[in-house]
């Protein structure tokens, strides 16, 4: 299975344009818009890895491509505990073998967020245009989790956790995708 292999990758939008509410007055009552965007994406595949300078089967492999063994136990998903997202049921392999985990076989957490924008435009004289924002990001405050923070190395004492939101990392925090809510105000002028 290929390492970018998402087989969920769902996203709607809208906007709504609010009908003019007299009661508000010209002013207030005029401009109102309402977006909205919802993603949803499925994890991707991740191979669990002895990690190591010795590799057991002697065939001169290092780090990442040696693959680590099934004790027989079953694999246990939390998909919404960060702590302990894979319980480490894999052991070195046997000297002279190689690990019998497929490439793979795991899959990371997904995500799930939903964006939500009010705008007031407010038209003054024939070519200003004033636009009042509030963007509200991750409005449910979901915890979204980076696969890139899984530790999947069966030697460390971490295995299985998961340590950063998609948006630390990716070295925006905050700012992108899978981060905690987050709100802003702006102001934007159009002439």
């Amino acid at each position: 299975m290929c390492d970018h292999d998402v087989r969920l990758n769902f996203n709607v939008s809208g906007v709504y344009a609010v009908p003019d509410l007299p009661l508000l007055g010209k002013w207030a009552g005029r401009g109102w818009q309402l977006s909205t965007i919802y993603t949803a994406l499925s994890g991707h595949p991740f191979s669990v890895f002895r990690n190591g300078l010795i590799d057991p089967s002697g065939q001169g492999l290092t780090g990442a491509s040696i693959r680590g063994s099934f004790t027989g136990e079953p694999v246990i998903i939390q998909d919404r505990n960060p702590d302990a997202y894979v319980n480490n049921v894999f052991v070195s392999p046997s000297p002279g073998t190689v690990g019998n985990t497929p490439r793979n076989f795991l899959t990371s957490p997904g995500l799930s967020q939903w964006d939500l924008t009010l705008a007031k435009n407010t038209k003054i004289g024939e070519r200003l245009n004033v636009q009042l924002r509030w963007e509200v990001y991750n409005v449910l405050n979901r915890a979204n989790f980076s696969r890139f923070s899984l530790d999947n190395g069966i030697r460390s004492s971490t295995f299985g956790q998961l340590t950063q939101t998609p948006d630390v990392a990716a070295g925006n925090p905050v700012v992108a995708q899978g981060g905690p809510r987050n709100m802003n105000l702006g102001i934007k002028l159009t002439f």
